[in-house]
């Protein structure tokens, strides 16, 4: 289930993750979230949380290429909410269907930043121009 901020709730799907995520899996390897600049948000590319409206699917992780300007624009459109009204997204899954890390939070739409940086953009529906949210980590 996916909550908007004004309150509205929405079908959506995340990726079953287990909640030991970023254990690595040998003792020479780094985990998840080392390999991402240490940014918890490395868990979303994990989730890949998708919500539905209007017979329509939206992704907020978009890889290192990040969410085309033109499905940011759809999704506000969709709803016909501004960023204000929609973002931050609450999401969680029936813990009676699935186990492991089940909820999150949205700030607008990530993507990578080099090799090991995660970051949160806002994009209004008439604005092309992005809002940080979370600035790049670097090491």
């Amino acid at each position: 289930m996916f909550e908007l901020s004004d309150g509205s709730l929405h079908s959506g799907f995340v990726c079953a993750v287990k909640e030991t995520w970023d254990v690595p899996p040998k003792p020479n390897i780094r985990g998840i979230r080392a390999r991402y600049g240490g940014s918890d948000l490395a868990l979303l590319g994990i989730q890949q949380p998708r919500i539905f409206v209007n017979q329509l699917r939206f992704r907020f992780w978009g890889g290192r290429r990040g969410i085309p300007l033109e499905e940011r624009r759809a999704f506000y459109a969709a709803f016909g909410k501004t960023p204000e009204e929609i973002l931050p997204v609450k999401f969680w899954a029936d813990p009676m269907l699935v186990t492991g890390s089940l909820t999150g939070r949205l700030d607008g739409f990530y993507r990578l930043i080099g090799d090991q940086a995660s970051q949160a953009e806002r994009w209004g529906s008439t604005n092309p121009r992005s809002q940080l949210i979370n600035p790049p980590i670097s090491l």
